[in-house]
């Protein structure tokens, strides 16, 4: 649920926000003069400002979105206007709101602000984006360059290397079995042996 404080001093315009809140179950707190807005401001902790330019009294809806940055308030501002001129969204851009809307209030339009701011609000809090504003006048990132500061890890976006594979078991040859030594064949022998010359005897000396 968002608390929206919505500066406006006209009746009709009032009752439309208080509609379009109420069906998303956000709380709509009014201040009808900058001069009121900006003495209760930090007593009502906004989570968004609905801004109207043209206010009762001696302060615009611009001079109370200058005072309040310059005071550090990051809320997100959101200037509202009936007198959508050349220039005018720039000038509350450069004032310090975050986004313009023209009068009459497109429903629809407000509604998907509505949500959106809702989301960013969730995601600050949980701390998964650093600020929802986009401003020139701060030194805060927006979630883009916040993402751009994340430093990546070197291996990433670098191509994968093939998994080696373990070096094939080397094959040794079977050693040459030495065959065993082959028995003689008798009748080899026998011829061998008789080829042989027999030994000469000596001769027995007479007497």
């Amino acid at each position: 649920m968002l608390r929206i404080l919505y500066v406006e001093d006209n009746p009709a315009n009032l009752s439309l926000v208080h509609r379009v809140a109420k069906l998303g179950g956000h709380e709509v707190v009014n201040r009808s003069s900058g001069e009121t807005a900006l003495r209760d401001f930090s007593g009502i902790k906004p989570d968004l400002v609905l801004m109207d330019i043209q206010l009762e009294g001696k302060m615009s809806g611009l001079d109370v979105v200058r005072v309040l940055r310059q005071q550090g308030y990051n809320v997100p501002i959101v200037a509202v206007t009936a007198y959508a001129m050349k220039g005018d969204k720039e000038k509350a851009l450069e004032a310090g709101c975050d986004e313009y809307l023209p009068k009459p209030l497109p429903i629809q339009e407000l509604v998907a602000l509505i949500e959106r701011y809702q989301k960013l609000v969730e995601q600050k809090k949980t701390g998964e984006v650093p600020s929802v504003l986009n401003r020139k006048d701060d030194n805060r990132p927006n979630p883009v360059d916040f993402a751009a500061t994340v430093p990546v890890p070197e291996s990433v976006g670098k191509p994968v290397p093939p998994p080696q594979q373990p070096p094939a078991a080397q094959v040794l040859p079977k050693p040459t079995e030495t065959p065993p030594p082959t028995e003689a064949n008798p009748s080899t022998v026998s011829v061998a042996a008789s080829s042989q010359v027999p030994p000469q005897v000596a001769p027995t000396p007479k007497n």
